[in-house]
């Protein structure tokens, strides 16, 4: 998909859209490859890279490093965080997600 109304047109026609998430650079490279619609940066990363036992784990640092990497990887396809907002409520200072350079 090439931007965000083309996600508005595929719900509208109730057409499928593909997500995948990713981690890393590596991932979303591969992954940029392919006709997946968008790349996902999900809070599940505490658990399926950090080992931790929980989403509650993940950190706005922790995010911010792993959305970098994979806009850095698929620099032509759409890639975001999905997290759980309430995750990153207590913390302070809040910041922004980073672009990727």
């Amino acid at each position: 998909m090439k931007s965000i109304l083309d996600f508005s047109r595929a719900k509208r026609e109730q057409l499928p859209i593909v997500l995948v998430a990713a981690y890393d650079a590596l991932a979303a490279r591969i992954l940029a490859a392919t006709e997946v619609d968008a790349i996902l940066v999900g809070d599940s990363v505490a658990m399926v890279l950090h080992g931790f036992p929980s989403t509650v784990h993940a950190t706005t640092e922790m995010m911010c490093t792993h959305v970098a990497a994979v806009r850095r990887g698929a620099r032509r396809r759409w890639s975001w965080p999905t997290c759980r907002s309430s995750v990153f409520a207590a913390e302070k200072p809040r910041r922004p997600m980073p672009r990727a350079r």
